[in-house]
């Protein structure tokens, strides 16, 4: 019985690699968005914490995109899709884009993370 009680851990340093194709979401639930109290305050509506949900990026990601800050961008993910303004975030992953959950205009998206498509909005499809 001694030997089965045994509390040594044998942790080997096993290195994985992982492939991830496309672009991967990160998000966040706004502060005003969360509460149902809180999302139907006018004033609290008013403040920056309740601006609309932006597609936030690196550089390195929007160059690869062809988009700059302002740009309208369609972000599919799943069978949703949403239109959002692109944003500038250098702390960012390459590869990532952070877009708020829990808002009206990006609640057709799927879950809070996993892979998501970004594509520039063209003249057309923004008349």
């Amino acid at each position: 019985v001694a030997s089965l009680l045994s509390n040594g851990i044998n942790l080997s340093a096993q290195e994985k690699q992982i492939t991830i194709n496309g672009i991967q979401r990160i998000a966040d639930v706004p502060i005003y968005a969360a509460d149902p109290l809180v999302r139907r305050s006018a004033p609290l509506q008013k403040t920056k914490d309740a601006e609309p949900p932006r597609a936030w990026m690196n550089a390195r990601l929007m160059e690869k995109l062809g988009v700059r800050t302002g740009q309208q961008v369609l972000v599919k993910q799943g069978a949703g899709q949403a239109r959002l303004a692109c944003a500038l975030d250098d702390k960012l992953p390459d590869a990532c884009v952070r877009v708020a959950a829990a808002h009206p205009s990006t609640a057709a998206l799927g879950p809070m993370f996993g892979t998501l498509s970004v594509e520039k909005v063209s003249v057309q499809q923004a008349a």
